[in-house]
C-alpha cells in the first residue's frame, strides 16, 4: 500500500493553516514513513505505537490504522481555532463600532477551502482501506478501519459546516454594509435637502433684483431668515420623524 496524507496545523496569529505530508509504504513486514512540510508533528514513532496492544499486534495495518488516526486527529485542534474565529467574525459582522470583517472572511474561507482539499482525499483514502481491510484482516481487526471512516467523515462534515458558517457571514456582513451605506445616503440626502432652502433663498437675494419691498422694510431681513430657520426645522424634524436623520 502507497498512501500520502497531508497533516494540518493552525496559526492563530496570522489566521492560517500549514500543511504538511506524511508518505506511507506498507508491505505485509514493513511500514515505511516520511514526513515533510510545515503540518502538525504527529507522534508515530515506533515507541509510541508499540505499546499499545490493539494497534502494533495487528502488524502493518494496524501500525497503518494508528497513523491514519494521528493524522486525523491534527485535524481537530485546526476545526476548533478556526470555529473560534468564525465566532469573532459573525460578532463583527453585527458589531457597527467596528470596521466591516470583509477581508477576514474572504481569508479564513480561503483556508477552509484549502482545508478541504486535504480532508476530501483522505477520507477517499480512508473508505477504500476501510473496504479493502475486509479482504486481508478478520472483521474484529478490521474494525479500526471502519471506525476511522466515521472520524474521516465527522472532519469533513465540519469542513462543510465551517464553509457554509463563513458564506452566511459574508452574506450577513454584504447586507449590513449595503443598509449602512443606504443610511449614510439617506443622511446626505436629508442635509443636502434642509441645506438647498438657505441656499436657494439667498441666490434669490444675491440677484440684486430693485423690486423687492421688503428690502426696504425694517423687519424684511429679520423675517427672511426667520423663515429659513422655520423651514429647516419643519425639514430636519419631518427628516427625523421618517428616520432619515
Amino acid at each position: 500500500i502507497a498512501l500520502v496524507m497531508r497533516t494540518a496545523r493552525y496559526d492563530e496569529s496570522s489566521e492560517t493553516v500549514h500543511f504538511g505530508q506524511v508518505g506511507l509504504l506498507v508491505n505485509h513486514n514493513v511500514v515505511v514513513e516520511v514526513h515533510s512540510g510545515d503540518g502538525a508533528k504527529i507522534a508515530t514513532r515506533r515507541t509510541t505505537i508499540e505499546p499499545t496492544p490493539n494497534d502494533f499486534r495487528h502488524g502493518p495495518p494496524g501500525v497503518l490504522a494508528a497513523i491514519t488516526s494521528a493524522v486525523l486527529n491534527s485535524y481537530h485542534p485546526v476545526l476548533e481555532g478556526i470555529a473560534n474565529d468564525i465566532d469573532e467574525v459573525e460578532a463583527q459582522v453585527f458589531d457597527a463600532t467596528t470596521t466591516s470583517p470583509t477581508e477576514r472572511i474572504y481569508s479564513l474561507n480561503s483556508e477552509v477551502l484549502e482545508l478541504r482539499r486535504a480532508v476530501g482525499p483522505l477520507r477517499d483514502a480512508v473508505n477504500r482501506l476501510a473496504d479493502g481491510a475486509r479482504g486481508i484482516l478478520e472483521p474484529a481487526d478490521a474494525a479500526k478501519f471502519f471506525e476511522l471512516t466515521d472520524d474521516a467523515t465527522r472532519v469533513a462534515e465540519q469542513v462543510d459546516n465551517h464553509r457554509a458558517l463563513l458564506d452566511s457571514a459574508l452574506a450577513a456582513n454584504l447586507t449590513q454594509v449595503s443598509i449602512r451605506q443606504n443610511e449614510d445616503m439617506r443622511k446626505m440626502s436629508a442635509w443636502a435637502a434642509i441645506l438647498a432652502v438657505p441656499t436657494a433663498i439667498a441666490g434669490i437675494y444675491g440677484m440684486n433684483f430693485r423690486n423687492m419691498p421688503e428690502l426696504e422694510s425694517r423687519w424684511g431681513y429679520p423675517i427672511v431668515l426667520a423663515i429659513i430657520a422655520l423651514i429647516c426645522v419643519a425639514l430636519h424634524r419631518q427628516f427625523k420623524r421618517v428616520g432619515w436623520l
